[in-house]
């Protein structure tokens, strides 16, 4: 998690580059990164912010893998 924080902040993330600097507001641990990147990756395909206050919101995410 540090490890990603810091590429975010730093600007090595395009996606992110542009809206800096950036807070954690929500994080979920998972049994491994595997299913932690499944997760991230249906997330990110939503693409609804009304999807993403809810997750914060309910403080989990409620999807299996």
């Amino acid at each position: 998690m540090e490890n990603r924080l810091k590429q975010h902040q730093s600007g090595q993330v395009k996606a992110t580059r542009n809206i800096r600097p950036l807070q954690i507001v929500f994080q979920q641990e998972y049994p491994n990164i595997k299913q932690a990147r499944q997760i991230e990756y249906r997330i990110k395909r939503y693409k609804n912010r009304k999807i993403i206050t809810q997750i914060i919101a309910d403080g989990e995410i409620k999807m299996g893998p």
